[in-house]
């Protein structure tokens, strides 16, 4: 592991978050760790290029093609070639318009990220498998929900339990 990765790694941490922008990058973190990231981010700073390069590369799946529907936050697209509708999908879905079925199913990743307890979207495992099936390929960011850190509750566990 290099220093910036060390660096990088430090300030993800104590919360902080990177946020891409075409003139650079973007660091969020708690009021209540600033002094803690202050040499963080001095050090960061005095490397400023090769950190941007770490972080592109790091957040750079395949740049998502024209016509593709939004990403949600926290996921990475590893593939993006849909198949032609209409489309068979197991058990027994046909889709007839894949374009408009991605989409769908990226709100529901979205909202599943978002909401990991609630029951109005599909298991992420399910989307995934959905998408993959339509041609797409998507991979979760390390960290949080989207590593899988929070377990969903199944229907035998019962809502009146909680």
């Amino acid at each position: 592991m290099s220093d910036i990765d060390f660096l990088l790694e430090e300030v993800r941490r104590l919360g902080g978050k990177f946020h891409l922008r075409e003139d650079g990058v973007k660091v969020e973190y708690p009021e209540e760790v600033r002094e803690d990231m202050r040499p963080i981010l001095d050090k960061l700073r005095q490397k400023r290029d090769e950190v941007c390069k770490l972080l592109y590369k790091q957040a750079s799946g395949i740049p998502a093609p024209p016509g593709c529907p939004p990403i949600p936050a926290g996921v990475r697209l590893k593939k993006y070639a849909p198949k032609p509708g209409p489309v068979l999908i197991a058990p027994w879905s046909l889709v007839a318009h894949p374009d408009q079925f991605i989409a769908a199913c990226f709100r529901d990743l979205d909202w599943r990220l978002k909401h990991p307890k609630s029951y109005a979207a599909p298991p992420i495992p399910q989307i995934l498998a959905k998408l993959a099936e339509v041609g797409v390929e998507v991979e979760l960011e390390a960290g949080g929900l989207a590593a899988g850190k929070t377990r969903e509750r199944g229907w035998d566990e019962g809502r009146l339990k909680q």
